[in-house]
């Protein structure tokens, strides 16, 4: 009888931890909920510049209480950089602000927002930011001219490592240039070609409507003389 009642007890101890468990439970409802809450989290850079020095702050949005965020940084020049987590309680009303000051490197930031509730241990939603460089290009006078200062190789700020030499990027900047002179060229010729035509066109058309003018008064005085005649014809005939 004894053993029975234990098997018994032991069989509702189970069910009841089992009827726990499955109620703590990451469930599909959570999930989205969570999934919602999770793409609203939003990250973005600011160059800042003090006292001649320039740095970034980045900033994440929309940490609420029931999520954090663990940020992966990657970079090809850096060999390791730490891995840091941003909780709500970190924040100022879900926003949460870390300053970088290298501006010299690449800088892939992975987003990757968790949440605290039990037995929801997936991630949720991942998103990334890339810090750009200062492009050393950009305050050389090779860069300095109107023809590539939109030029890739010299924007202030770039999100890549250039993967070619500094000689060869060099010249890639100066034909860049070259070929823009030759395009303003072109054009400053065939815009000079196409003003002498409208020119020369506008010109011969004054002369048309000169000539028309000229005609049209030469008519009116040829009609006039013949009407003055006409009447000087019938005078003189009165008189006879």
């Amino acid at each position: 009888m004894i053993k029975k009642l234990k098997s018994v007890v032991l069989v509702f101890f189970f069910l009841f931890m089992g009827i726990r468990v499955n109620a703590a439970t990451c469930d599909y409802k959570t999930m989205a909920e969570l999934n919602k809450n999770a793409s609203k989290i939003t990250a973005a850079y600011e160059v800042k510049r003090t006292n001649n020095k320039e740095s970034f702050d980045i900033t994440v949005h929309n940490i609420i209480e029931e999520l954090y965020v663990t940020v992966v940084p990657t970079s090809k020049t850096i060999e390791e950089i730490e891995t840091f987590q941003i909780s709500h309680d970190m924040t100022q009303n879900g926003t949460y602000t870390f300053h970088v000051d290298n501006i010299s490197d690449v800088i892939e930031y992975q987003f990757i927002v968790r949440t605290t509730k039990e037995n929801c241990i997936e991630d949720i939603y991942t998103f990334y930011l890339t810090k750009p460089k200062k492009n050393k290009f950009y305050e050389k006078e090779i860069c300095k001219y109107s023809e590539v200062v939109d030029y890739y190789y010299c924007q202030e700020w770039v999100e890549t490592e250039f993967s070619i030499a500094d000689v060869d990027i060099e010249e890639k900047i100066k034909k860049e240039r070259e070929n823009k002179r030759k395009n303003v060229t072109t054009k400053c010729l065939s815009c000079e070609a196409e003003t002498k035509a409208i020119r020369e066109k506008e010109k011969k058309n004054l002369i048309k409507i000169i000539l028309i003018i000229a005609l049209g008064v030469g008519i009116i005085i040829d009609g006039i003389s013949i009407v003055l005649l006409m009447k000087r014809a019938r005078r003189t005939n009165i008189w006879e």
